[in-house]
């Protein structure tokens, strides 16, 4: 999850993989399913500012969010993010 897309839009995976997805971006987005009730990740945050136990700048932000879910059956699963669908912010896993 970066900035309004998913990247790669399209993965491939074999049954039984767990795909995960990682906010990388300036927003929170989702990864939700189009199909009701197969997945819905909730708000995924984006990275947040270096932690206040920082002895002194730089140092690195904290990691972005992440979430993943396990396919167990083959098919072609379409999913987009739950706050940014009208911006075109969609994808497929394709389960082999």
């Amino acid at each position: 999850m970066t900035e309004y897309q998913f990247a790669p839009e399209t993965v491939r995976v074999a049954v039984g993989a767990v795909v995960g997805w990682s906010n990388d971006g300036t927003t929170s987005h989702t990864s939700t399913s189009d199909a009701t009730g197969v997945w819905n990740s909730s708000a995924v945050a984006p990275p947040g500012p270096p932690p206040m136990t920082c002895p002194y700048p730089p140092c690195g932000n904290t990691p972005g969010g992440t979430f993943g879910f396990t396919f167990n059956a083959r098919g072609t699963y379409p999913y987009h993010c739950a706050f940014h669908e009208a911006l075109g912010m969609k994808g497929v896993v394709i389960v082999q």
